[in-house]
């Protein structure tokens, strides 16, 4: 009787088993009939075959302005990281640029983009006195949320870089099973959101003298010689775009707060993103999410909006008039073969109107 019973038990483990094993091989089979996913090569062929820069400039950066100012030139410096750099696009994409073709549409205009890939508020503070040797009327500090780090993400231990880096199957079955290591992926994933929210939260929490010291010393060394100093805060395009989604709206208020304290000019570029997919905002969407070319001219823009309100930016340097629609300059202007830089031509949109239609400024 206890033989019988022992039977039974074994064949229902071994037909358990071979369901599970069928059902496994099926899953298997199911994933490797299934297409790729190849959109990674598709994002890869968005970016640009080749690139270059001015013969006036010995960097990538694509500076062609030389430390001395010409006359009539109102000059601005920007620092930061890669936000500002500008990785894997032409050096005409990266907002700095996009910036400095707006306003010289008005007036003289230069802005010398000094932003450098893993540099933090520490590294920015030590290139200060570069950014004061070309003069500038003002310098815009651009600041990511990983700027009180102590070294960059690519120095840090594997521990942490790999709590949040790709996936990467270790075990023989993880990398022969398109399954398994499916699965993989996404129990790393869910796990790897959690960890990179924290590793931020714990920079802020703990490192804060880390941006507030070279802050603070940025600050008064601008006073000092008279310049314009502002800072300009980037998301991270990690996430969605929504105050109730997005995980890092303390941190951006506490930065806020805290400049505003100083009473130096702030804009939190959030605002400017809001309610965008995030995935557009992307240089390779779900693998570099750098702020690609249009999340830099959604940038530019904003920069704009904002510094016309600010006391080191000239009146003079606004661009007037602006127009809502490129389609109402070509009917309503040149269709008339009136020359549009005359006075007696009357902007398709006056100024006050424009404003109105624009989202509120930080």
């Amino acid at each position: 009787m206890r033989a019988h019973r022992l039977n039974s038990i074994l064949v229902r483990i071994v037909m358990l088993l071979a369901g599970l094993a069928i059902a496994f091989a099926a899953l298997e089979l199911i994933f490797r009939i299934l297409p790729a996913n190849k959109s990674k090569f598709v994002y890869s062929k968005e970016r640009p075959a080749f690139f270059f820069r001015p013969q006036e400039s010995n960097n990538m950066r694509g500076n062609e302005s030389g430390k001395q100012k010409a006359k009539g030139e109102f000059r601005i410096v920007v620092l930061g990281d890669s936000f500002s750099f500008g990785p894997a696009m032409q050096y005409l994409d990266p907002f700095p640029k996009r910036l400095e073709g707006m306003l010289n549409t008005a007036s003289r205009v230069s802005v010398i983009n000094l932003g450098t890939p893993g540099h933090s508020t520490m590294n920015e503070w030590r290139t200060f006195p570069e950014a004061l040797s070309y003069s500038p009327d003002v310098i815009l500090l651009q600041v990511t949320l990983n700027d009180p780090q102590k070294r960059s993400l690519q120095r840090e231990p594997e521990a942490i870089r790999g709590s949040f880096g790709p996936y990467k199957p270790r075990t023989w079955l993880a990398k022969h099973s398109r399954f398994i290591s499916w699965v993989g992926a996404r129990l790393h994933n869910t796990r790897s959101v959690s960890s990179y929210i924290r590793y931020h939260e714990y920079l802020w929490e703990n490192n804060w003298l880390r941006f507030a010291k070279p802050f603070e010393e940025m600050r008064s060394q601008a006073a000092a010689a008279h310049v314009g100093f502002g800072v300009i805060l980037f998301p991270l395009f990690d996430f969605p775009l929504t105050k109730d989604e997005y995980p890092f709206t303390d941190i951006h208020r506490r930065i806020g707060e805290f400049v505003r304290s100083t009473h130096t000019p702030f804009l939190d570029l959030f605002s400017a993103f809001e309610g965008i997919d995030p995935y557009r905002m992307q240089l390779l969407p779900g693998r570099d999410s750098h702020p690609n070319e249009i999340a830099h001219r959604i940038a530019a823009e904003k920069i704009y909006w904002w510094m016309r309100r600010q006391p080191f930016f000239p009146k003079e340097r606004k661009l007037n008039p602006l127009y809502p629609k490129r389609a109402n300059v070509i009917e309503k202007t040149f269709r008339s073969g009136k020359n549009p830089s005359k006075k007696k031509q009357r902007p398709v949109v006056r100024e006050f109107a424009l404003r109105a239609q624009t989202p509120s400024h930080q």
